[in-house]
């Protein structure tokens, strides 16, 4: 768009409880060299001085937001606006010099140009992922995206033309922005990135790394792009590829019901898994049905110092690992399954496996999901007292999940070298409100919900 004489610019400053920045803010943009500008401020409910400490400036045009938006606070200033170019800043963003708003609008001049983002600084006090993040992304050299539709409000610019043609999307939370950029590049149109337009911005971009914002961003990016999660792993980091071997220790005897062989049962189950690579028992050899051994499930003998009951599963499949490892077989997970368990789910294993893989996850289980009522006893107090959300009704709870890790747990081998089942980070948790899956056949008083169970199936 060319323009016949100095262009006036629309600046929108959005704010909401910004005493402490709104000042120091209007301070830097009334000291612009660019004379040809009004600034309208879109205030979102203030309750502290914001509005009184704005009064003080030359801005005769103040709009109130009941609902907030971003994109809806943009276009409602901009519906109030009479510039022919709309320059977009957070009000606790602070021109770093006089000429911030003349680089930003010198962009126009070039016709193909429909935005333009300036860069942000952080200041002293800004968290160490802040001053991290805003380095990273706001460099010294000046680009034009044609295809990349990085774009950034609270330091920016667009022509009032696009809009009309363009409106901020005002459903989306947050990366509103974002939206809008791809829609205009899509359409042929360019964005600039000026790194002479320069603010500082104590919180930058991440919101000081605040995680529920990021997952809303990831949310709302999964509607605006055409991508799947699952791409986003090396080939070799993807399950099907992943070196993945299964454990299943077997102590004792344990007897077939409904005809059903619980080792059998799980061995067939965890073969059907083509991600496990291999399948091994950590058993005496006179508790194993020879038939179970193949290429890919071996019967590693299990040594009488396992017996003792002092020793914790969590130990014997360390020892199992170790036993492995001297075979040169150095797994990345291990499954751990226990065959007293006689029911799973459907896919129980490909989706742990999967759940671990593209999570990332140290360690992952399935968990039964309960609201109970839990109590324990405080030696200190002499006393029960209650625990989680105590006796709060139902919609007010959070679940608490009771760990199934004998139904199902993937476990990285490095958890496993410490003899522990799992970590205690990045742990994923697949829920199930079926309590036929929390049931064991060591527990004698379930056998008869066992069969019954059974016998319906059949």
């Amino acid at each position: 768009m060319s323009f016949s004489k100095i262009p006036k610019a629309s600046i929108i400053i959005r704010s909401k409880n910004e005493e402490d920045w709104i000042g120091h803010c209007l301070n830097a943009v009334f000291s612009q060299s660019y004379e040809n500008f009004e600034v309208i401020i879109v205030d979102n409910l203030s309750d502290d001085k914001t509005i009184e400490i704005v009064k003080n400036y030359p801005i005769k045009k103040i709009v109130n937001l009941d609902k907030y938006s971003p994109g809806l606070a943009i276009n409602e200033g901009i519906n109030h606006s009479s510039g022919d170019i709309i320059v977009m800043l957070s009000s606790h963003c602070i021109p770093k010099h006089n000429k911030w708003l003349t680089n930003l609008i010198s962009n126009f001049s070039d016709e193909k140009v429909a935005g333009v983002y300036g860069r942000q600084l952080p200041v002293s006090f800004s968290s160490p992922e802040d001053i991290r993040d805003m380095f990273i992304t706001f460099g010294l050299d000046k680009r034009v995206q044609i295809k990349d539709y990085f774009f950034h409000n609270a330091n920016s610019a667009i022509l009032k033309s696009v809009w009309f043609d363009f409106p901020f999307d005002e459903t989306a939370t947050n990366i509103e922005d974002r939206i809008w950029a791809k829609q205009v590049t899509e359409a042929g149109n360019h964005i600039v990135y000026e790194p002479k337009a320069e603010v500082f911005h104590y919180h930058g971009i991440h919101q000081t790394q605040n995680k529920s914002r990021a997952q809303s961003t990831i949310k709302i990016l999964k509607g605006v792009e055409d991508f799947n999660q699952r791409d986003w792993l090396p080939e070799s980091l993807k399950p099907e590829n992943r070196d993945i071997v299964a454990f299943i220790p077997v102590k004792e005897k344990l007897a077939t019901i409904e005809n059903i062989d619980p080792i059998k049962n799980v061995v067939d189950d965890l073969i059907s898994v083509h991600k496990i690579k291999r399948i091994f028992l950590i058993s005496r050899k006179e508790l194993i049905d020879e038939s179970l051994i193949s290429d890919r499930v071996e019967l590693i003998e299990r040594p009488g110092s396992l017996e003792e009951s002092n020793v914790s599963f969590g130990h014997v499949l360390k020892w199992g690992l170790e036993k492995i490892n001297k075979q040169r077989l150095f797994p990345d997970y291990v499954v751990y399954v226990n065959p007293e368990y006689i029911f799973r789910p459907k896919n129980f294993l490909d989706n742990l496996i999967d759940e671990a893989c593209y999570k990332g996850l140290d360690s992952a289980f399935f968990g039964y999901t309960e609201f109970t009522n839990y109590w324990s006893y405080d030696e200190n107090k002499d006393d029960y007292l209650p625990y989680g959300y105590d006796l709060r009704s139902r919609t007010e709870k959070k679940p608490l999940y009771k760990s199934l890790f004998g139904l199902g747990t993937i476990t990285r081998s490095t958890i496993i070298r410490n003899a522990n089942i799992v970590g205690k980070e990045r742990v994923g948790i697949i829920a199930t409100t079926d309590i036929k899956y929390t049931l064991r056949i060591s527990e004698k008083s379930m056998i008869p919900v066992i069969k019954s169970i059974l016998f319906k199936k059949k």
